[in-house]
């Protein structure tokens, strides 16, 4: 199923990968500020989505900033 994201990347010719490297939950949680990044990753353990060994590149916008944050996360068991 191809996501938000994805559409979006596609829409401007940008190639975006294997789309399972992809997830958002912006369409079934909307915009929730800076709880979201909590909540992504809660959704994302809890559906098995993430294994130990898993890399995670995250990126959290705040538009009223105009600040982007990126954190790199590495699971373990």
């Amino acid at each position: 199923m191809k996501t938000m994201v994805l559409d979006e990347l596609d829409s401007r010719g940008i190639w975006a990968g294997r789309p399972e490297m992809w997830y958002s939950n912006l369409s079934r949680v909307g915009n929730i500020g800076s709880a979201s990044i909590f909540v992504i990753l809660d959704e994302m353990l809890n559906d098995g989505m993430i294994s130990p060994g898993d890399t995670l590149l995250c990126m959290v916008p705040e538009s009223g900033r105009f600040a982007v944050s990126f954190m790199h996360l590495t699971a373990v068991g």
